[in-house]
């Protein structure tokens, strides 16, 4: 995967996210019965504005695919099985053994130039939705979800910068599309979301200490590094009293919040300050581990 040229990536487990521009490349190692070892790859292509755009990139991409069939060693293709108004699915899965990584950069070459000559990469969607309590606003560039914000009134706006994982579509019962007009208006009287400034991964051992001296959690948080890298685990149970984890990470240019299910990256998050991240990682494990307690109380 290092071979595999990223503006940005995280390599963990058994799956690697390739960030190029605006766009989120998904690869992963998993065994299976019959071929034995594969190479998945997937991503979200994002939907040009443009109908005659459109028309193209779908083209393209199953010229794209029917290539790999003919020079790769492809085991499985499925373009557009799943798609939305905001993307459309490309996932494939490779014979681990005979893949080479001059076809994976060749394959993440191609389709970038595919996307960037239809005016993919770099469009731009805004949609609001409703939640429980507030509303929530999010953009979307390329396939990636690169900021949103929540507001609870007028007068108490949270705006949030970190990268997630793009959507194909809009739930169609509480969210619509709204003008860039509107999300920005809204993004510049808003203010950052960080509770506790200043934090380190250093920090963070004895900041959950104190939290649970101060009975903010009735719990003690799990923490493990690994190796000398800047890394932190956290681990809690759920109010299933289900074992869950998220992790912090510095890597390939970033800082990365992820949580790991059934031995599989979750929930990502990217960011590119260690503040940032630090401040996240504790409110996902803090928060984990009072709705356990809630729900036992």
């Amino acid at each position: 995967m290092a071979a595999i040229p990223a503006d940005h990536d995280l390599c963990a487990l058994d799956q690697c996210i390739k960030e190029v521009g605006h766009i989120w490349f998904f690869y992963s190692l998993f065994r299976k019965k019959d071929p034995g070892l594969l190479l998945t790859v997937s991503l979200n292509v994002p939907c040009p504005q443009e109908p005659e755009d459109l028309e193209a990139l779908d083209r393209e991409i199953r010229d794209l695919v029917a290539d790999l069939q003919r020079t790769a060693p492809l085991t499985r293709s499925d373009w557009r099985e799943m798609e939305g108004p905001l993307a459309m699915r490309l996932y494939l899965e490779f014979d681990w053994h005979r893949t080479t990584v001059a076809m994976l950069r060749e394959f993440q070459g191609r389709t970038m130039e595919i996307i960037r000559r239809h005016r993919a990469e770099d469009v731009v969607r805004h949609f609001r939705g409703s939640g429980d309590y507030d509303i929530y606003y999010s953009e979307q560039v390329g396939n990636i979800t690169e900021r949103s914000l929540d507001m609870v009134n007028a007068f108490d706006i949270r705006k949030y910068s970190f990268k997630s994982e793009g959507l194909l579509g809009y739930d169609g019962k509480n969210e619509q599309p709204v003008t860039p007009e509107e999300f920005n208006d809204l993004f510049e009287a808003g203010k950052p979301d960080i509770d506790t400034r200043g934090l380190t991964v250093r920090d963070l051992p004895e900041h959950f200490r104190q939290l649970y001296r101060d009975e903010v959690i009735l719990v003690r948080a799990l923490l493990y590094k690994r190796g000398r890298k800047q890394y932190l685990e956290g681990w809690y149970r759920d109010r299933n009293g289900i074992a869950c984890n998220w992790n912090i990470e510095a890597s390939g240019g970033s800082w990365w919040v992820y949580s790991v299910e059934k031995g599989e990256l979750g929930e990502i998050f990217e960011m590119d300050t260690e503040e940032e991240a630090c401040d996240l990682f504790v409110r996902y494990v803090v928060e984990g581990i009072q709705d356990a307690e809630d729900n036992e109380g």
